[in-house]
């Protein structure tokens, strides 16, 4: 959600980070380079957020070696405490709130409220509006409120506004109770033998509370749009809720926020690893049933991996886990192809193979995209985290022989490292003929094999791009 601030206040975060994650004296000169700033304004980032937090941190100067900041209370997350304020204190944030609580009766009275004028105001919309419409939302100024043709929309959006902003830290909705609900769900979790991990067990009481927001203002789910892709024996048994959900709910309103809370299981890719006292098996055949589209790129995505990598087994067979799972990840993909969120998914892919990413964009490839439209950055993310946790790929082994000097060849190898995580590897001889090497990386001309990728000193980014698209070249050949 950082989306939500201003550039100062992510470049005062950022700095924070820095320190706060560093075990040492971090040296303003340091700071300064890394935030691209002035060392007048590191001074002043670093004094505000002494001054501002002084119950969650001790800043501490060293003349020599710089400054660090001291958590006073090591067993919270500092860094997720201060981030969660400046969201929160944020006016991007602030009008999406009273937006989503619909706590005003116009722009006038919000304006009043928080001492802007009206023109500020319609800034900060403009600000959001690009967000809002990615995710099939608009602001109407005349009721203010937030809309969309289905609540699904306005639910997920204000879902990761809510969590990605505050997770354990604080409760944002100020018309639910939380222990309340809490006792009511953990009850129905533990009776069902649900087992769900803290985090998990925060995220749904997030979902519930958002929905019965939602409802206590009047808005509710239209089932319509998801023909039939709920499986009935899900719907029947989340139905055992009824009686609870009708403290909340209109009586006439409850089957179709029942099927609201199925989507939210069969579209969450996590879901899939919940002990739900409902087969398997029964789901996989209950989706391969329907043929609906989201099926259909499930069959579609383990084809395209026998093509990618024929060496490799797929019992699907015997795995409808993995087929459900894989069905999850296409219904979320599916409803929500230009959603903003999850924004914090190009970040995860920093974390992933570029082969795995490129395999798995190789498999987005062959979906017709016009056709049915998908959320690519959320299938890249899930597909490359599947093909790295379900596959064993053989390595591709590298020598290095740089005449040039020591330096650039370590360069080379810590970035390619970066990249292709623990696809390639590096060996010490440089015996061409060996089995053991797929490839030499070389600045001259002195092999004849055609194992050899020749890049000159000083390389360039060109010529860098060349040589990683050329290890993946190697790597899925080894690996056909």
């Amino acid at each position: 959600m950082e989306g939500l601030l201003s550039s100062s206040e992510r470049k005062e975060l950022q700095l924070f980070q820095l320190t706060i994650q560093s075990d040492d004296f971090v040296s303003i000169n340091q700071l300064k380079e890394l935030l691209h700033s002035s060392i007048s304004n590191v001074w002043r980032i670093v004094n505000k957020l002494a001054e501002t937090y002084p119950n969650y941190v001790e800043l501490i100067k060293h003349k020599q070696l710089g400054i660090k900041f001291v958590e006073l209370d090591p067993s919270q997350d500092t860094y997720l405490l201060i981030r969660s304020d400046y969201l929160k204190r944020n006016m991007n944030f602030i009008l999406l709130d009273a937006l989503f609580h619909e706590e005003f009766d116009s722009v006038q009275e919000f304006c009043e409220t928080y001492y802007i004028s009206v023109g500020a105001f319609y800034k900060k919309k403009k600000e959001l509006d690009t967000m809002l419409e990615q995710n099939k939302l608009i602001i109407d100024t005349k009721n203010f409120r937030i809309y969309s043709h289905n609540d699904l929309y306005v639910r997920d959006f204000f879902y990761y506004v809510y969590w990605e902003t505050f997770k354990t830290v604080e409760w944002p909705f100020k018309l639910i109770d939380k222990p309340e609900l809490t006792s009511v769900l953990f009850t129905f979790l533990s009776n069902h033998t649900i087992e769900l991990n803290t985090l998990e067990k925060e995220q749904v009481l997030y979902r519930f509370a958002i929905m019965f927001t939602r409802v206590r203002k009047r808005h509710f789910f239209n089932k319509s749009i998801l023909n039939k892709l709920i499986p009935p024996e899900l719907s029947a048994f989340l139905s055992k809720l009824n009686d609870w959900l009708m403290n909340y709910i209109p009586k006439e309103q409850i089957e179709d926020e029942v099927f609201y809370l199925s989507f939210l299981i069969i579209s969450n890719y996590s879901s899939a690893y919940i002990n739900l006292p409902i087969s398997e098996h029964y789901l996989a055949s209950y989706f391969g049933s329907i043929d609906s589209i989201e099926w259909q790129l499930t069959i579609n995505f383990f084809e395209q991996l026998r093509i990618v990598f024929p060496d490799q087994q797929l019992e699907l067979e015997n795995n409808v886990h993995e087929l459900v799972h894989i069905m999850h990840i296409h219904v979320y993909s599916t409803f929500f192809d230009h959603s903003y969120i999850p924004s914090s998914i190009p970040h995860y892919l920093e974390e992933i193979s570029s082969l795995s990413q490129d395999a798995a964009m190789k498999i987005i490839e062959t979906i017709d995209l016009a056709k049915h439209p998908q959320n690519t950055n959320y299938l890249k993310y899930y597909y490359s985290l599947f093909i790295e946790s379900y596959f064993t790929f053989k390595k591709v082994n590298i020598a290095l022989d740089m005449s040039s000097d020591r330096m650039s060849a370590n360069r080379i190898k810590n970035r390619l490292l970066t990249i292709f995580k623990d696809n390639i590897s590096f060996v010490d001889h440089l015996d061409c003929d060996s089995e053991s090497i797929n490839l030499v990386i070389s600045d001259t001309s002195v092999y004849s094999t055609s194992k050899v990728f020749i890049i000159k000193h000083p390389y360039s980014e060109k010529s860098f791009k060349l040589l990683k698209d050329y290890i993946m070249e190697v790597f899925f050949k080894l690996n056909k």
